[in-house]
C-alpha cells in the first residue's frame, strides 16, 4: 500500500512538473510572438515613413520647372563656355570651383538669412560636375568623395539632405552668416528663382 502511494505521489509530481514546463513554454512563445509582432510593426512603420518621404521627394521633383532653357546651354557651348556660362574647363576644376558651383546651386532650395552666388540647379550642370571629378588635373583630397556623394544624390533628384549639403560647403569656408536652417517649399523655391532671374535680366 505504501509503495502504491509513493508511486501515485511520484506520478502526480511528474504531471505537475510537466504542466509547469508547458505553461512556461507557452508563455515564452506568446512573449516571443508579441516581441516579433512589435518588431514587424516598427519595421513596417519605418518603411511607411521612408516611402512617404520618397513619394514626397518624387512629387516635388516631378513638378520642377526649369527657368534655364536648352537654348541657353546651346549659347554657352557656342561661346566655349561651360554649363554655368563660365570659361572654367573640367580639367581645371579645383576644390574651390566645386564648392562655388555646388554652393550656388543649393541656394534655390534652402532657407538662409544671406545668400551669395546663384546657379539654377539643373541635370546638365550636375552631370558636368560629376564628369569633372574624374577629369580634373587637381587632387581634391578627402572632399572629393563628399562632392561625389552630393552630386550623385542630386542626379537621382534626392534633395532630402540639401540643408546639410549647403552647410557642408558653408562650414568648409568658415561661414559666419548665411547658414541654411531649412528647406524651401516648392512655392518659395519658385519665387526665389523668379526673383534671381528677374535680377539677372535687369543687369544684362
Amino acid at each position: 500500500m505504501k509503495s502504491n502511494r509513493m508511486v501515485l505521489v511520484f506520478f502526480i509530481l511528474i504531471l505537475t512538473l510537466w504542466g509547469c514546463e508547458e505553461e512556461k513554454a507557452n508563455k515564452e512563445v506568446k512573449t516571443h510572438g508579441a516581441y516579433t509582432e512589435n518588431n514587424v510593426a516598427q519595421k513596417m512603420d519605418k518603411e511607411d515613413k521612408n516611402n512617404e518621404k520618397t513619394a514626397k521627394n518624387q512629387d516635388d521633383n516631378n513638378s520642377v520647372q526649369y527657368f534655364i532653357e536648352e537654348e541657353d546651354f546651346q549659347k554657352f557651348a557656342k561661346k566655349g563656355l561651360n554649363p554655368f556660362g563660365q570659361e572654367k574647363k573640367q580639367i581645371n576644376l579645383s576644390s574651390t570651383d566645386f564648392e562655388y558651383y555646388i554652393h550656388g546651386m543649393t541656394h534655390q532650395k534652402v532657407k538662409a538669412k544671406e545668400k551669395w552666388d546663384f546657379f539654377e540647379m539643373h541635370p546638365k550642370r550636375i552631370k558636368w560636375l560629376l564628369e569633372g571629378l574624374e577629369k580634373t588635373k587637381y587632387k581634391l583630397g578627402p572632399d572629393k568623395q563628399k562632392y561625389r556623394e552630393i552630386l550623385k544624390r542630386w542626379k537621382q533628384k534626392d534633395f532630402s539632405t540639401i540643408v546639410e549639403d549647403h552647410n557642408f560647403i558653408w562650414d568648409e569656408n568658415e561661414g559666419t552668416v548665411g547658414k541654411a536652417t531649412d528647406r524651401l517649399s516648392q512655392e518659395d523655391e519658385r519665387e526665389y528663382l523668379e526673383s534671381e532671374y528677374e535680377m539677372m535680366h535687369h543687369f544684362k
